[in-house]
């Protein structure tokens, strides 16, 4: 779970790092900041499948953890 937090904050950087290119009319084709988009984003479409199959589990042990009555979702 932790790995998928930090390959989305990944992936917001590189964007902002993108639209800082384009506002600023920098140059875009070619750069490095759109192969690490790419690759950043075809990482979190592989561990999707896998959020899915752990969802059940996460919202078992939250279940089980919180006081009856105080968990939300």
């Amino acid at each position: 779970m932790e790995a998928r937090y930090h390959l989305l904050l990944q992936y917001c950087i590189d964007l902002v790092y993108y639209l800082l290119l384009k506002t600023d009319g920098g140059h875009v084709v070619g750069s490095p900041v759109i192969d690490d988009l790419i690759r950043v984003r075809t990482y979190v479409e592989k561990i999707r499948p896998l959020d899915k199959k752990l969802k059940y589990q996460i919202d078992k042990l939250l279940r089980t953890a919180a006081p009856e009555g105080q968990l939300t979702t």
